[in-house]
C-alpha cells in the first residue's frame, strides 16, 4: 500500500479473514482460513472496497496483487468487477478464467516470474482471454526471475531491479488506465 501511495495513488487492502476474527488474531491459521472462503464472499468483499473506493476518489479504480492476491485481481477479472485497471502479478490461473472474455473491462498488464514456470505456463490462455475481451492488455514475463520475486521479504526469491522494473510498469499502467 505504501508503494502505491507514494507514487499518487489512494490505497486500501482488505483483511479477507475479518469475519473469522481478523488475520492478527488468526496468525499462522489465516492462510487456512482464507483458502476456505467462499468464492462469492471473497467477490462481495472486493466489490465493497471497489465502491468505497469509487464513492470516495475520481472513481477510477485499479487493482494489483501478488501470488494469491494476484489470483484475486484474476478472480475480479472473471466475474467482471468494476475496475479500469488490473495487474496480477504471478497469480494462480482461477478455474474461470475463460469468463475473463467475456465479462472483464479492466485494462490488464499480467505479470509473470519466468521461472515460475507452473503459474508463467497459463500466460498464453490468459492473453487469450484478454484479446476476447477486447481491453488494452500486456503480459510482462520477467526474465531470469522466480515466484515471488517483487517480495522484498523473501530473501531467497527478492530480485531489487527486476522488481523495480515492474513496479514502474505497473505504476505507469495504472497512470495510463486509471487517468
Amino acid at each position: 500500500m505504501r508503494r502505491a501511495a507514494t507514487a499518487g495513488f489512494v490505497a486500501v487492502n482488505i483483511d479477507l479473514t475479518a469475519r473469522q476474527g481478523g488475520g492478527d488474531k488468526l496468525g499462522d491459521a489465516a492462510t487456512g482460513a482464507i483458502g476456505n472462503l467462499p468464492l462469492q464472499q471473497k467477490l462481495d468483499d472486493h466489490a465493497a472496497a471497489i465502491d468505497y473506493l469509487k464513492a470516495n476518489t475520481s472513481g477510477a479504480v485499479g487493482a494489483v496483487g501478488f501470488c494469491f492476491g494476484g489470483g484475486e485481481v484474476w478472480n475480479l477479472l472473471a466475474a467482471g468487477a468494476d475496475l479500469k485497471g488490473a495487474v496480477p502479478y504471478y497469480g494462480p490461473q482461477p478455474s474461470n478464467y475463460q469468463d475473463i472474455g467475456t465479462k472483464t473491462k479492466a485494462a490488464t498488464l499480467a505479470v509473470y516470474a519466468e521461472q515460475d514456470t507452473r503459474i508463467t505456463a497459463t500466460a498464453p490462455q490468459m492473453e487469450e482471454q484478454l484479446k476476447k475481451a477486447g481491453v488494452p492488455e500486456q503480459i510482462l514475463v520477467v526474465a531470469g526471475v522466480n515466484h515471488a520475486f517483487h517480495n522484498d521479504t523473501n530473501g531467497s526469491r527478492y530480485a531489487p531491479e527486476a522488481a523495480q522494473k515492474a513496479w514502474v510498469a505497473t505504476i505507469e499502467w495504472f497512470r495510463k488506465y486509471l487517468a
